[in-house]
């Protein structure tokens, strides 16, 4: 062979094998190609899954605090209707005529007696002259009615003011409702 036929030959065969390559590294880029497109499929579904997942949970988080909020604002509400009907109360138990005021002091005194031997009562001025019994000192206290009854030695008392009647009122009432709402 000569010389210009080996140097044909070689460079026949470098562009068979250089064409040969370029088909291998097309073959390989195209792989590569789909190889990447499925990834980054596969990756847009995982977001968009993530994203619904999040969606969903934050939706439940709003939903759970509007409905709490609601819950809230709806006890607050009561607490004041509450409040308010309580203010009333005692507004209108000061109100009382002197006959009504009378029977309630005697009828507290009573409940009092069930509980305690009562020698010592605690009530204002207003209501000071309703109880008669010579047996008990009666004591002007800073109350707006009702009555605190004592045992002799004072170590037993029981509070039947018109104050603490109301408030343990309120208290039960505000567990009550608290139960309604909250199922606590």
């Amino acid at each position: 062979m000569a010389l210009e036929d080996v140097k044909k030959q070689i460079v026949e065969e470098a562009q068979e094998h250089a064409e040969h390559l370029l088909k291998e590294a097309k073959k390989e880029a195209e792989h590569i190609l789909k190889e990447t497109e499925r990834e980054l499929s596969s990756y847009k579904d995982e977001l968009s899954q993530n994203a619904e997942k999040l969606l969903v949970s934050f939706e439940k988080k709003e939903l759970a605090s509007a409905e709490f909020d609601g819950k809230r604002s709806l006890l607050d509400k009561k607490r004041e209707l509450i409040n308010k009907v309580i203010e009333d109360a005692l507004h209108d138990l000061q109100k009382q005529s002197a006959a009504e005021r009378r029977k309630l002091i005697s009828m507290l005194l009573n409940r009092a007696r069930k509980e305690l031997d009562v020698k010592r009562v605690y009530t204002n001025k207003q209501d000071s002259g309703f109880i008669k019994e010579k047996n008990i000192q009666v004591k002007v206290g800073d109350i707006a009615g009702g009555i605190i009854a004592e045992s002799a030695d004072g170590t037993v008392s029981i509070d039947l003011s018109f104050e603490t009647l109301l408030q343990q009122i309120r208290e039960n009432s505000l567990m009550e409702l608290n139960e309604a709402l909250f199922n606590e």
